[in-house]
């Protein structure tokens, strides 16, 4: 008993002196305290580094990159007087980007990041950044509780480069920016700091090329429809949603890069659609779903890589559909649904399938008219149903098993194909039509007789079928 309330004495102890040793003004102090253990003494040392009772004034300079960044080191409730304060630099111009036309930008003040006005005389009780805010008739800034939203003044024309600037104003981050449609514009830049482009915000717009800034979330539904903006787009890292219909029928002609969307979640319906990107395309390790439509009819004429798309759950009814993409597909381990014409028409050579282990069904027509020369399937498969002309006029040959887990095959699901040898689990109770292709081949059934749920015509050209067969 003795011995407990010794080390809890000790205990107490050592906490009443970091507690003295932070309120009084030494700035470190070494603790040593011996604890009686059940056989043996242990030696603890506490160390308390340097206690600051100082904080910082930070200028922010990602506004503007007329001054280096710098902060103002006062002590903890104190401000930092008139003389520091008339120090800040006069009259800061914004950040220099194509674009911005710095004689349309008036300084109005300094702010901290609630939107109230910097005061030398504020006192300070912890680490605060100030911002530059200017006033310009370029935009309408409209105020919501915590934040504001850019809007294009009806009384102004845009032309040559336009730059619509992230930076806070007053203070507040901006949010969103809108009514900005039909633009005819030369280089159009969304700065960084803006977190979503909303509902047709630029549907129409015109313009040579399109920057988008770090800091943007979201990409609204039909934000760039239509947009005859030409040249390559590059997401920034912090994109999390593209809604549906984002970019469809945009006039993009060069390369999509997607590398730096490692936070992109969801690809939205017709997001892409019919939008003559070239070039490869990787999809990031967040996306969860590729909505319908998504790519269909783009130009891409490389690989699509989906190795780090490892959260993939999702391909939706034609998202690849009529797109140029050329060699191997992998199919990662979440993947649950191949759905509809996924990647139907398009150039591939390869299914990788091989760590496909969640993929429970491959829709209708999904490979069909493909250049498909190799299917790897699920080693520990989950795939249950193989639709309607999934595989039909493919060029696969030679000798393919389906795996154990499949119970429906629907029909003409390899029609067209040169397959020679087939292998049929005992899995499969559902055959709806002649699934197999013309050419002569050998079908080997795990069972023993053909089930009641394989359609009349399951064998229409009167392959040679072997029972009771093993892979």
């Amino acid at each position: 008993m003795q011995k407990k309330w010794f080390k809890l004495l000790s205990w107490i102890t050592l906490i009443l002196a970091i507690i003295v040793a932070v309120f009084t003004s030494s700035n470190s102090f070494a603790y040593w305290l011996q604890i009686l253990g059940d056989e043996k003494d242990i030696n603890v040392e506490v160390s308390i580094g340097e206690w600051i009772n100082t904080v910082k004034v930070i200028v922010d300079t990602n506004q503007s990159d007329d001054f280096e960044s710098y902060y103002i080191e006062i002590e903890l409730g104190e401000s930092i007087g008139q003389d520091a304060y008339d120090d800040l630099p006069a009259n800061p111009n914004p950040r220099t980007f194509t674009g911005v036309d710095h004689s349309a930008y008036t300084f109005d003040n300094w702010y901290l990041e609630d939107g109230t006005i910097f005061s030398p005389s504020m006192s300070i009780t912890k680490n605060t950044v100030i911002y530059p805010s200017w006033e310009t008739a370029l935009f309408n800034y409209n105020k919501a509780s915590t934040h504001y939203n850019i809007a294009k003044p009806a009384s102004v024309t845009y032309s040559g480069d336009l730059y619509i600037p992230g930076w806070r104003y007053k203070g507040l981050e901006i949010n969103s920016v809108s009514g900005m449609s039909y633009l005819d514009v030369d280089a159009l830049a969304i700065g960084d700091g803006i977190k979503s482009m909303p509902y047709q915000a630029f549907r129409g717009t015109q313009a040579s090329s399109l920057y988008l800034g770090e800091g943007l979330v979201t990409i609204g539904s039909q934000a760039f429809l239509d947009a005859p903006i030409t040249g390559s787009l590059t997401l920034p890292s912090t994109l999390v949603t593209i809604d549906s219909h984002a970019f469809k029928g945009s006039s993009f002609d060069g390369t999509l890069d997607l590398t730096n969307a490692t936070n992109l979640v969801t690809i939205g319906v017709s997001s892409f659609e019919n939008v003559k990107f070239i070039g490869d395309l990787y999809i990031g390790p967040n996306v969860e779903t590729i909505g319908q439509l998504a790519f269909s009819s783009g130009l891409f004429d490389g690989t699509l890589d989906l190795t780090e798309a490892v959260n993939l759950r999702i391909i939706g009814n034609q998202a690849f559909n009529k797109t140029l993409f050329i060699g191997e597909v992998y199919i990662g381990s979440k993947v649950e649904e191949i759905r509809y014409g996924a990647f139907n028409s398009t150039k591939i050579t390869t299914l990788n399938l091989e760590d496909a282990s969640s993929l429970i069904s491959i829709g209708s027509v999904a490979f069909q008219n493909t250049p498909l020369e190799t299917l790897i399937m699920p080693i520990n498969s989950s795939l249950e149903v193989i639709s309607a002309q999934s595989f039909q006029n493919t060029n696969l040959s030679g000798y393919l098993i389906i795996p154990s887990t499949v119970h429906t095959i629907n029909g003409v699901s390899f029609s067209g194909t040169k397959i020679t040898e087939f292998y049929i689990p005992i899995s499969v109770t559902t055959i709806t039509g002649n699934m197999f292709p013309s050419n002569k081949a050998t079908i080997r059934y795990e069972g023993s007789s053909v089930p009641p749920g394989w359609a009349a015509n399951w064998n229409s050209h009167n392959h040679t079928v072997i029972f009771d067969a093993e892979p």
